[in-house]
């Protein structure tokens, strides 16, 4: 198969492009051809593998300004005429759409002999992490619960309505797509959970870990940082905590925030990083801390799995239960109750044995999403479009 993934940003930016990478060296590995279109170039710094048989293709003649990936409409145009010519020049049979809006995706694909699957990210029930402006309050007043659905509803619409495909990352999920957009064809909704960006551990890397807790992420609002921060407040002078350490591994337009945050508090023994490749990091930190208020999959959890690092997560997002299986491979605590994840934090410091096993048990539980595994099931899929 030709495949072509269209991204706004390449090599680099967040998960989504992770994903790319991954599943685009696992695509090439089994013999397809792909294709990367994209809009911004964005290069972290950090060395990533990329296969050399990947064609990246860039649009040009837009702004290069852009931050956090919003397409203005007056290039519309422009993106939709140079993904088409570039689909055409590289005889690309099936487009896997990431992160450009469904609608443009579709004018794109339009009269080309090409199959469209378009990705859903997130969780279908959106949650600001804060309502921060009149509009939002007093949307979610009038709609309450309902406000989430109907908040992306116009969003994904012509994505699910018009893709040959529409690719959600949990069971739940789909179900919500089917039931919101009554949905008549539900096989053309699936669920395919993300891919680990590394390979299996050697197992004697438990008896290496040191007595730290990491967070890695972004350090936006969604991600709540400044909730581990608090908790780390609670048991940071408590004797099973005292030759613990909390590192926060990441950058974003909140970290200054958490670092006045951290200093205000007078707590002790937290680190900021700011972005580093976190491989050391999750072979070297016994405890993964994670309190965000939605996430569409959670890569970082499956990452410290792989490495023995044991997830402790606010349990805010239908997708944790697929990952965590709560007192074996991790330990899932109720929605916004930082005195349940710090008793959840003291279990496991207080008791080697325990975390040890919950080690043990999260490295083996993790192999289902390493990507030579994910990548059958997207094989499964272009398989299944082209009976």
């Amino acid at each position: 198969m030709k495949i072509a993934f269209l991204l706004r940003f390449w090599p680099h930016f967040g998960g989504g492009e992770t994903v790319t990478r991954v599943l685009a060296n696992a695509l090439c590995k089994k013999g397809h051809v792909v294709c990367v279109y994209y809009l911004w170039g964005r290069n972290s710094g950090v060395k990533t593998e990329i296969d050399p048989n990947i064609t990246a293709r860039k649009v040009v003649g837009i702004s290069e300004s852009s931050k956090d990936g919003v397409i203005e409409k007056k290039y519309y145009k422009a993106i939709e005429e140079q993904f088409r010519a570039f689909c055409k020049e590289d005889g690309i049979d099936i487009v896997i759409n990431q992160w450009i809006p469904p609608k443009l995706c579709l004018k794109i694909v339009k009269g080309l002999d090409v199959k469209l699957i378009t990705c859903l990210h997130t969780m279908v029930k959106y949650v600001p992490a804060k309502l921060k402006t009149l509009k939002e309050k007093v949307f979610y007043t009038i709609f309450g619960d309902n406000a989430s659905y109907l908040r992306i509803y116009w969003k994904y619409k012509a994505g699910v309505l018009h893709s040959d495909r529409y690719v959600c990352l949990c069971k739940p999920y789909a179900d919500d797509i089917v039931k919101l957009y009554k949905v008549k064809d539900k096989e053309k909704v699936v669920a395919i959970a993300n891919p680990c960006a590394y390979g299996e551990a050697p197992q004697d890397i438990i008896n290496k870990k040191q007595k730290e807790i990491i967070y890695v992420g972004r350090v936006i609002d969604i991600k709540r940082v400044d909730f581990l921060i608090d908790i780390w407040k609670k048991i940071e002078d408590k004797d099973f905590a005292k030759d613990w350490k909390f590192t926060i591994v990441g950058e974003g337009p909140d970290l200054q925030y958490n670092k006045d945050y951290a200093k205000e508090l007078g707590c002790k023994r937290v680190f900021f990083e700011g972005f580093k490749e976190p491989k050391e990091y999750y072979e070297r930190a016994s405890l993964f801390a994670f309190a965000s208020c939605q996430e569409g999959w959670g890569l970082v959890l499956v990452e410290a799995q792989v490495h023995g690092c044991v997830p402790v997560v606010m349990n805010s997002s239908p997708c944790f239960e697929y990952i965590i299986q709560d007192g074996q491979n991790g330990y899932l605590t109720p929605e916004k109750d930082k005195d349940q994840f710090a008793a959840a934090l003291e279990k496991l410091m207080s008791d080697d044995d325990l975390r040890k096993r919950a080690a043990l048990n999260a490295m083996e539980s993790s192999k289902k999403y390493l990507a030579s595994n994910i990548v059958c099931e997207w094989e499964k899929l272009f398989n299944e479009l082209y009976k």
